[in-house]
C-alpha cells in the first residue's frame, strides 16, 4: 500500500523567500532552491527541516547559511538542523539529475 504524506511546503518557502532564495523545485521530501547553493529536506517530524548545503560553498559560508536559516525557522516554529554537504550531476535519465549527499 502506497502511503502519501502531505508536507507543510508553504513553511518551507516562507523560509526560503526570507533568506532570500525561492522554490524552484519539490519532489518528494526535498525541495530545491534557485542556484541550488541549498536543499531542503522535510524530516519524519513536520515542524523538522534538514539544510543540504551545496559543496562549492566555503566552510565559512556553510556556517553562515545554517545560522541564517536556522534563526529564520525559530521565528516559524521549525527545528532547522544541519545536513550534509551535495553535488548534483547530469543523469543519463532525460529531466533528471543525480544528487549525491557526502559529509
Amino acid at each position: 500500500m502506497n502511503t502519501f504524506v502531505l508536507r507543510p511546503l508553504y513553511i518551507v518557502e516562507r523560509i526560503l523567500t526570507e533568506a532570500g532564495f525561492e522554490v524552484t523545485h519539490a519532489h518528494d521530501d526535498l525541495v530545491f532552491a534557485n542556484h541550488s547553493k541549498v536543499l531542503i529536506q522535510f524530516g519524519q517530524v513536520e515542524k523538522d527541516l534538514f539544510l543540504h548545503i551545496h559543496e562549492s560553498c566555503e566552510e565559512e559560508e556553510q556556517d553562515q547559511l545554517f545560522s541564517q536559516f536556522h534563526a529564520i525557522g525559530a521565528k516559524h516554529d521549525v527545528e532547522v538542523h544541519p545536513g550534509r554537504l551535495f553535488k548534483i550531476a547530469e543523469s543519463e535519465q532525460p529531466n533528471h539529475v543525480n544528487i549525491d549527499f557526502h559529509d
